[in-house]
């Protein structure tokens, strides 16, 4: 006969492959799942813990121990930095007309989005007669962050125009210059 003896050890994870670390931020590395039954070795820091609290980017390993049997797990913590989401250069737009905003042209993998207006999704369409900045930002799988931002100019707040003639007859002509669209302080001719 013999005795078999079954050690429940199951594989784990430190969450995502890279974790993003903000300057002069802490974060605690948990294995998932997490067993207390279990013994931790981090490394490099040698410190034994189900958990360790990191502020320094760096590649760290645990290896978790249950009797005779050993798992491992690697996690890289990286510094925080941010980049740039084009949403293209600022722009104008006309009275009642909305623009798509997306804050993803090249197909990049994002985890979550974040709008000025508070929407959440990759684009959204601009407030109509609104001018304003709208600012987005995109959290990558490992948590590191990219903003970008855009100025829409609604040019129909100060709509003003005027005839050339106060009155004109059936089959005439009349020019009437207006100025809500007036981007360079030059005014802009219409003809009906």
């Amino acid at each position: 006969t013999a005795n078999v003896i079954v050690i429940d050890n199951r594989d784990f994870v430190v969450g995502n492959d890279t974790i993003c670390l903000a300057i002069n931020q802490k974060k605690t590395l948990v294995p998932d799942p997490i067993d207390y039954t279990a013994t931790y070795q981090w490394d490099p820091v040698r410190q034994t813990s189900p958990t360790l609290e990191v502020s320094t980017p760096g590649n760290y390993t645990v290896i978790r121990s249950k009797g005779k049997c050993t798992k491992k797990a690697t996690v890289t913590v990286v510094e925080e930095t941010f980049g740039n989401i084009d949403l293209g250069p600022d722009f104008p737009v006309c009275c009642d007309e909305v623009s798509l905003l997306d804050a993803n042209t090249k197909n990049k993998k994002y985890a979550s989005y974040k709008w000025s207006t508070g929407e959440i999704t990759q684009s959204i369409f601009t407030k109509p007669n609104v001018s304003g900045v709208y600012v987005v930002e995109a959290v990558r799988p490992s948590g590191c962050k990219d903003t970008g931002s855009i100025y829409v100019d609604a040019k129909c707040t100060n709509l003003t125009a005027k005839a050339e003639r106060d009155t004109i007859y059936l089959g005439e002509y009349n020019d009437v210059i207006g100025n809500h669209l007036n981007s360079k302080n030059t005014y802009i001719e219409y003809k009906w």
